[in-house]
């Protein structure tokens, strides 16, 4: 008796439920186990590798982190999909824009609260800085989108590298595997192959972030639950507030 291939389908709303989730677990690895409770950035590295090595329960949360961290990485190519999903389907790309920009800035302070334990940190900025710099870069491809003259080919190379140093101008979270990702998924959208085998190679930048290939290639694409769609946005600034909150003042 044969038996029947499972297959998981996937809209929109849960690729983004997938990777809230599973970025959740990178936050919580930093905010709660990384800053809560081992205070890493009390210790210089030299000085954090000698505790590890005189405390084996502080190795053993060390060791936590770093798996949430593994699971975390799971959203970067996710995040990635969906934002040239959005830019694909959206009505009005200014307001899509304006939209991902406002939540950038709401979400900075709870950002460096859950991260870094201050209210306010330049070192680096949240991943939708990155996600919204990435919409001008599709902006800018979208231009000269289908057209396969060398000086167009080089035109969008040039656009590609130019978010690459904004990104790094910006220091915004996972900025260069995200502009690539982003890049490939729109310029190799009709190859899906294609582009979830680079995806793939571009997200091994993060160990585990690969694996997330397969959602991808199960994505069915329908939007899903419009409803989810729009609660999406409000998890990122509200879980970093509560973890950082959580981190500063309850550990």
């Amino acid at each position: 008796m044969m038996r029947k291939k499972i297959s998981i389908k996937m809209t929109a709303a849960n690729l983004k439920l997938y990777g809230y989730f599973t970025m959740m677990f990178y936050t919580i690895g930093t905010a709660i186990i990384q800053n809560g409770l081992l205070h890493i950035n009390a210790y210089t590295d030299v000085q954090f590798a000698a505790l590890l090595k005189e405390n084996a329960d502080k190795m053993v949360l060390s060791g936590w982190a770093v798996a949430f961290s593994f699971i975390g990485v799971l959203a970067v190519p996710v995040f990635a999909f969906t934002l040239v999903e959005g830019f694909l389907h959206t009505s009005d790309l200014k307001k899509y824009l304006l939209r991902m920009s406002a939540f950038a800035l709401l979400s900075e302070i709870p950002y460096d609260m859950a991260m870094h334990r201050k209210f306010f940190d330049f070192s680096d900025q949240n991943v939708l800085f990155t996600l919204a710099v990435c919409l001008v870069m599709l902006y800018g491809l979208r231009i000269y989108q289908g057209k396969s003259e060398l000086r167009c080919r080089i035109v969008k190379l040039v656009i590609v590298m130019a978010t690459l140093l904004w990104c790094n101008i910006l220091h915004s979270a996972f900025g260069m595997c995200m502009v690539l990702l982003v890049a490939v998924y729109y310029l190799f959208y009709d190859k899906k192959g294609i582009r979830i085998l680079i995806g793939c190679g571009i997200s091994s930048l993060y160990v585990t972030a690969p694996f997330s290939g397969y959602a991808l290639w199960n994505y069915n694409g329908e939007l899903g639950c419009e409803q989810k769609n729009r609660i999406f946005y409000w998890i990122y600034p509200i879980h970093l507030l509560l973890f950082g909150i959580i981190s500063m003042y309850i550990m």
